[in-house]
């Protein structure tokens, strides 16, 4: 078992019985297609309908195609595009890689060198969220210039619900549903948003849709080479299937400050696309 640093010991703590563990030590085979243990197959067989993978590292995140998916009598492999990983991560001979399963093959990869330490990685921009909070300022820069339409033009129904909330003076973010948030099964909220409101820390909140309904999630707080994330977790999907979000849904969350005797609220606005 790795040791070394107490934070990556933290960090690679055990995981609940649904959240199952293999590792594995990069050869020069392991270059082009890595190969799932056997006994580990087990766990996946209910994934069968699934033939990509999602890696997430310190780095971001890659689908992988994965051969004989859920086939507890075949081998199952990462193929097509492991070898990318392999380059953006600099695998040598020895390193140590383990992977968390979280289920619909989505697993979070931790990377060890041949000293048992964790291999350190620039983290400029750490991922689709990383990303996803950049495309949020884009959005907050372009949409809100100067919360008016001079020419005349009609408003885009985002604009005039978030003109409707800053009325109401209630604190909001918004964000584009995208193939992460819902292979992957989470949000992330943005950082500068959680921090004006104290969300981290905070464990769990409901989210409130259009009819009023409550939604009970989890809030998950990872610390990654200094970087904090706060991302919405279990019981997202749950929220995103029943509401039907899909890709390129956009959704405003509306943090309800009144809502103190149920918890945390937030309510979310769905508007689709090209609305």
């Amino acid at each position: 078992m790795p040791s070394g640093n107490p934070q990556n010991l933290k960090m690679l703590k055990l995981a609940p019985p649904h959240k199952r563990c293999f590792y594995t030590v990069f050869s020069p085979s392991s270059s082009i297609k890595l190969e799932i243990p056997p006994a580990f197959n087990r766990h996946l067989a209910g994934e069968s309908w699934i033939d990509e993978a999602r890696l997430n590292s310190c780095k971001g995140s890659w689908d992988v195609k994965v051969r004989g998916s859920g086939r507890s009598s075949e081998d199952m492999y990462f193929e097509k595009g492991w070898e990318d990983f392999v380059k953006e991560h600099k695998l040598h001979v020895g390193d140590l890689l383990v992977f968390q399963h979280h289920g619909r093959l989505v697993f979070d990869v931790m990377i060890f060198d041949p000293s048992a330490c964790q291999k350190e990685y620039h983290p400029a921009f750490i991922g689709e969220e990383r990303k996803q909070e950049e495309t949020m300022k884009r959005q907050e820069e372009i949409i809100h210039p100067n919360h008016s339409n001079s020419n005349g033009t009609r408003k885009r129904p985002l604009e005039e619900e978030e003109e409707k909330l800053e009325r109401r003076q209630r604190p909001f973010f918004n964000t584009t549903i995208n193939a992460t948030n819902i292979i992957s099964e989470y949000l992330v909220i943005p950082k500068q948003f959680a921090m004006a409101h104290n969300l981290y820390g905070r464990c769990s909140m409901n989210l409130r849709d259009c009819k009023g309904q409550s939604w009970p999630v989890e809030l998950r707080n990872r610390e990654e080479y200094g970087y904090t994330r706060l991302f919405i977790g279990h019981g997202w999907f749950n929220f995103l299937s029943k509401n039907k979000l899909k890709k390129g849904d956009k959704c405003i969350f509306e943090l309800d400050s009144a809502g103190k005797a149920e918890g945390l609220v937030m309510d979310v606005r769905i508007i689709p696309p090209n609305s």
